[in-house]
C-alpha cells in the first residue's frame, strides 16, 4: 500500500469502544488522533485547532451529527477540513441530510474492515 502523508484528526464520537478501537486504527495507520464524546465538545475544539479530518458520527447526545454540520458553518475556519460521518443507520435521509449540509463522505459502522476504514479516510482526503 502507498504511503500517505498524516492526518491531523478529529474523531467525534459518543461510544468509548467504538471511539478507541477507530483512535487505535488511525494511530496505526501513522494518523493524529484528537477524542470527543459529542458534537458541542467537537464545535469547541475545531474552533481552536486545525484538522484535516472530522470523523463525525451521526447519533449523539447534546449536539448531533447534523447539527454539528450546520454550526460548522457559521465558524470561520482558516482551512476547511474535510467530513466523513460515522453511522449505523442506513436512511438514506439522513446520509443524504448529512452531505447536503457539507459532509465529504460516510462510512457503515458495521460495514467495514480496519483496512477498509482507511482506505475510505484515504479516498476522501487523497482523491487521485
Amino acid at each position: 500500500m502507498e504511503h500517505l502523508p498524516s492526518l491531523t484528526i478529529l474523531l467525534v464520537e459518543d461510544n468509548t469502544e467504538t471511539r478507541e478501537l477507530y483512535a487505535d486504527i488511525l494511530k496505526e495507520s501513522g494518523h493524529y488522533v484528537t477524542m470527543v464524546t459529542d458534537g458541542k465538545e467537537a464545535l469547541v475544539e475545531i474552533s481552536k485547532n486545525q484538522y484535516d479530518l472530522v470523523l463525525l458520527d451521526m447519533m449523539m447526545p447534546i449536539v448531533n451529527g447534523i447539527q454539528f454540520l450546520k454550526q460548522l458553518k457559521t465558524i470561520n475556519l482558516s482551512k476547511q477540513p474535510k467530513i466523513i460521518i460515522l453511522t449505523n443507520i442506513s436512511h438514506d435521509h439522513i446520509i443524504d441530510d448529512a452531505l447536503e449540509n457539507g459532509a465529504d463522505g460516510f462510512l457503515m459502522k458495521s460495514d467495514m474492515t480496519p483496512q477498509q476504514f482507511i482506505s475510505k479516510i484515504h479516498e476522501v482526503c487523497f482523491p487521485k
